[in-house]
């Protein structure tokens, strides 16, 4: 594992833009270089010593001096967005609260069910119906309510 210290002495973090840059000569890369590439699940990352650092990761322990004892939630839910007034610890519960929505339905806790939509929310690893609407909309209006009061800081609308 890569000590806090000598992450400092190879990387460089601004937290304004969120990007690291090298410190140090790597081949043919040369200090001041952007470090890191976007990974398929669209985090940035960081290859040091043959092993691969999530940038966020690094954004946390380089700004509080130790690593995050669980995950590091983008507030804005942009992987890519490293800026430290994007970052904060979370659990992983607390983090999956924040998740983007995605699917056929662009909404949020609601699914089809015939020709009405279902609006339903995860609650201790068990599903909790909300309730049957005519619209997805609708729907997700309900199920925001729910997660707005259960999930607090980390509740996402979209």
């Amino acid at each position: 594992m890569l000590s806090i210290d000598e992450l400092k002495t190879v990387l460089d973090y601004d937290p304004e833009s969120g990007l690291f840059r090298w410190k140090v000569r790597r081949g043919v890369v040369l200090p001041g270089t952007v470090a890191g590439n976007t990974n398929t699940s669209g985090h940035s990352q960081i290859r040091y010593k043959r092993k691969l650092y999530l940038a966020h990761r690094l954004a946390f322990a380089f700004m509080t001096g130790a690593w995050p004892e669980s995950c590091v939630d983008h507030i804005n839910g942009d992987r890519k967005d490293n800026r430290w007034s994007n970052l904060r610890e979370a659990t992983h519960l607390q983090n999956s609260h924040n998740r983007i929505a995605g699917g056929a339905i662009p909404f949020k806790g609601v699914s089809r069910k015939g020709i009405r939509f279902v609006a339903q929310i995860t609650i201790n690893k068990r599903k909790r119906h909300i309730g049957l609407f005519s619209t997805a909309e609708l729907a997700h209006q309900a199920y925001c309510q729910v997660a707005r009061e259960l999930h607090g800081e980390f509740f996402r609308e979209g």
